[in-house]
């Protein structure tokens, strides 16, 4: 029987690991290997429905996996109704108990929906194809709109096998042009109760660091300039993470990186290593999540910062030329439009003279979570795409006013690429140094959206809550916002 594992990513230069991860340990089992072909296949963002519909005909498979995120969900509904496959199976993390309870897999002609890890359901689903009801471990059955509950799933021990050395990955996936995504650690050492990632997870597991290196060892040889380590949390345990970079640097392994971590772990040691790093010429993005400057909203959703200790760290970071990445969350509960403008200036005054940029995001109450509860507690008001637009101390006028901000800065504090970027962000200080920082913002965000020149900006944009960061750049071009920036200042 013929398998076919299907991803849509989320960016037009990365590719779901999660795919090659599922064949990768599929594969691994004699009797697998003996009645089932597995195979991928991989879709950039924008993929027509007819493309990837053409593509699982022309793979005849006879069983059909999606891996499914909040970006590419709608695709896959549009896919489903036109593909004639026996089986179905939909997996990821917009596959949860809270949502499968709540019916919003009904409509859809699928036969098992994976929740959790998918390492252990998708094998159990092979091995049980002549007696579906049976009871499977992280999976639901569905069958005329009945359904087979299994118990939630863990892999208490990360495979030591490789994707990238087993020949998982599709060879034209591995390119210059491409990121690629390694994990060396899975699970999650806070409770954040926004997001889904690590919350069943009793513990963290760790790949062998020697097995990390010899990845990256393999993906410098193919010429790979960017990889982005998936770990919630890359410094969880400081002594694995400090293995992997010491030998990154012993080495001498030119490859951009992505990290996430927190700044409470970031001891002189760790930063020591990150500078060594980036002295071989190799930049690291470490995405360091604030959240929001407000004490009481930190509380609620249960990732506190101490702010001294936070700008402490960031300006270590600054000064081994690491470029730290931090983001604020439109629509905490109790946030308002001052403490949320403030945070912003917070974060652009801490960047100033680096290449620091935000990620400015608007609330998504995920399932699985406790924002569920703590959205119905505070009064978060969310539309049909699980996204808040209104609370109690933020009404929509003032977070729509919000939403127009988050354009504005996102076009001056995305990653510098250019000289033009770096020119735009020097008007920028120069322009808030005489007239103050919140005035700046205010004169642009009039400007820009008073002026009806730009798509985005426009009333009936679709999904301009999704859209913006990606249409600030093309609409607002680098000339126009400098002779704003400038004008005003020469006034």
């Amino acid at each position: 029987m013929n398998v076919l594992l299907i991803g849509i990513s989320g960016h037009e230069k990365d590719f779901l690991l999660s795919l090659p991860i599922l064949k990768t340990y599929l594969t691994k089992f004699d009797d697998i290997n003996k009645l089932f072909n597995i195979d991928t296949l991989e879709y950039g963002p924008d993929i027509d429905t007819d493309i990837i519909v053409s593509g699982i005909n022309n793979n005849n498979p006879d069983i059909i996996c999606f891996s499914c995120y909040i970006w590419n969900i709608d695709k896959i509904r549009e896919v489903i109704p036109q593909v004639d496959t026996k089986i179905i199976v939909l997996g990821g993390p917009e596959v949860s108990l809270d949502f499968i309870n709540k019916g919003k897999f009904d409509d859809l002609e699928v036969d098992y929906l994976v929740y959790g890890e998918g390492e252990i359901p998708l094998y159990l689903i092979l091995k049980t194809l002549d007696n579906p009801t049976i009871p499977k471990t992280g999976v639901v059955y569905k069958k005329d709109n009945k359904y087979y509950y299994g118990n939630r799933n863990f892999l208490e021990k990360l495979e030591d096998d490789s994707v990238f050395l087993s020949g998982n990955v599709p060879h034209h996936l591995l390119n210059s042009n491409m990121r690629v995504n390694i994990e060396t650690q899975r699970g999650c050492s806070f409770r954040c109760a926004y997001c889904q990632y690590g919350k069943n997870f009793p513990f963290i597991r760790y790949r062998d660091p020697l097995l990390v290196i010899k990845e990256f060892k393999y993906l410098y040889s193919k010429g790979i300039k960017y990889v982005r380590v998936l770990d919630s949390n890359f410094f969880s345990n400081k002594r694995h993470a400090y293995k992997i970079l010491k030998e990154l640097v012993v080495n001498k392994i030119k490859t951009h990186l992505v990290l996430e971590g927190n700044s409470v772990s970031l001891d002189d040691e760790i930063v020591d290593l990150l500078g060594k790093y980036t002295s071989l010429g190799n930049d690291i993005i470490l995405s360091v999540g604030l959240q929001t400057t407000n004490k009481e909203s930190s509380k609620i959703v249960n990732r506190y910062h101490n702010l001294e200790s936070f700008s402490v760290a960031i300006k270590k970071l600054i000064g081994v030329n690491v470029i730290p990445r931090t983001d604020l969350i439109l629509g905490l509960p109790l946030e308002t439009k001052e403490t949320y403008i403030n945070g912003i200036i917070y974060l652009i005054d801490l960047f100033r003279n680096s290449r620091g940029y935000v990620g400015l995001n608007i609330l998504i109450i995920l399932s699985d979570t406790e924002m569920i509860k703590i959205s119905k507690q505070y009064n978060l008001s969310v539309n049909e795409n699980h996204m808040v637009y209104e609370t109690p101390t933020l009404n929509k006028e003032d977070f729509s006013e919000c939403i127009d901000i988050n354009a504005v800065i996102f076009r001056i504090f995305d990653p510098i690429v250019t000289k033009e970027d770096i020119e735009i962000r020097e008007a920028f200080y120069r322009l808030s140094d005489k007239i103050g920082y919140k005035e700046c913002i205010y004169y642009l965000k009039d400007k820009i959206f008073g002026s009806g020149n730009y798509k985005f900006t426009l009333k009936d944009f679709p999904k301009g809550e999704y859209d913006y960061y990606r249409k600030t750049g093309k609409d607002i071009d680098d000339k126009s916002l400098l002779e704003l920036l400038n004008r005003k200042y020469n006034e």
